[in-house]
């Protein structure tokens, strides 16, 4: 074999170079146990991440618009809006029935064995401030009529890693409410304006054309321009969360003022709409 010498060393020609540093030592070798899912449109297992809970030994998976896996299990690619969309208004949903449950203020209170009587706390506090959170429990929801076990810590929407509770939260996340369907109907099939018009047969309905946007918390339209493309609206149609005192309303102040927000999206639907609809009332 032929050498080539070189100032202070000598190179093998047709040798194979050898890396003299490792960038890192190699780890122990364990077995662990992990939970996967499969099924729908993929093709191979799918890891989750899971997490551990104090007040449950069951295994929870965060749930969060961009989750992957829900996204491809569901449609077979990585993201997808409607989706996106879908997993929101589920969270949305679900946040609604726990709090129906436990109650959003006095939950957090009750978790700690306090009552609103007791006495002695910071003044630096979260309690004696009465921030509204939710107490650490596992709750079984009802969502779209699929049952499945969430539990909600820092506002994060966690549900039980189990083969019945995800089946059930994928179901609630793939079945179409009648504003999506609606409105899904509205993006993919535009008609002529004529042929709506036809079609509608003179029917007010106001499904698909002002929708109330759950996630977040906002009325918006669909409606039809005068080129025949179909727009989405929610500018100026979401009504405040807060009094203008700066004190947060009450079920029963905030559903009024919902309600007056309808009526000013009914009003700019009937005045942007060329769908050859009905003017809908308010």
């Amino acid at each position: 074999m032929s050498t080539t010498q070189t100032v202070g060393s000598s190179v093998d020609v047709g040798k194979r170079r050898q890396l003299k540093r490792r960038h890192s030592s190699p780890r122990p070798v364990t077995v662990t146990q992990t939970i996967s899912i499969e099924g729908g449109w993929v093709k191979k297992a799918i890891c989750l991440q899971t997490v551990t809970l104090p007040m449950s030994s069951t295994p929870y998976v965060v749930v969060k618009a961009n989750l992957e896996w829900v996204h491809l299990v569901l449609v077979g690619k990585s993201r997808d809006a409607d989706i996106s969309s879908q997993i929101v208004s589920v969270m949305a949903l679900a946040k609604a029935r726990v709090e129906e449950t436990l109650g959003p203020r006095s939950g957090a209170r009750d978790a700690l064995g306090l009552s609103d009587s007791d006495e002695g706390e910071g003044a630096g506090s979260s309690t004696s401030r009465g921030k509204s959170r939710m107490p650490l429990t596992e709750t079984t929801v009802t969502v779209r009529g699929c049952q499945f076990r969430v539990v909600f810590a820092r506002r994060i929407m966690h549900v039980a890693a189990t083969s019945e509770d995800l089946a059930s939260l994928l179901k609630a996340i793939e079945t179409e409410d009648e504003e999506t369907a609606g409105r899904k109907h509205l993006k993919k099939s535009p008609m002529p304006a004529q042929k709506v018009a036809t079609d509608a047969d003179g029917n007010q309905d106001e499904k698909g054309k002002v929708t109330w946007w759950y996630g977040r918390r906002t009325w918006r339209i669909t409606y039809m321009a005068a080129d025949g493309k179909i727009h989405t609206v929610t500018k100026d149609l979401a009504p405040p969360l807060l009094s203008f005192s700066g004190d947060k309303m009450s079920k029963a102040q905030y559903e009024k003022i919902r309600q007056e927000f309808r009526q000013k999206a009914v009003k700019l639907w009937n005045e942007k709409d060329c769908s050859g609809d009905d003017r809908l009332e308010a």
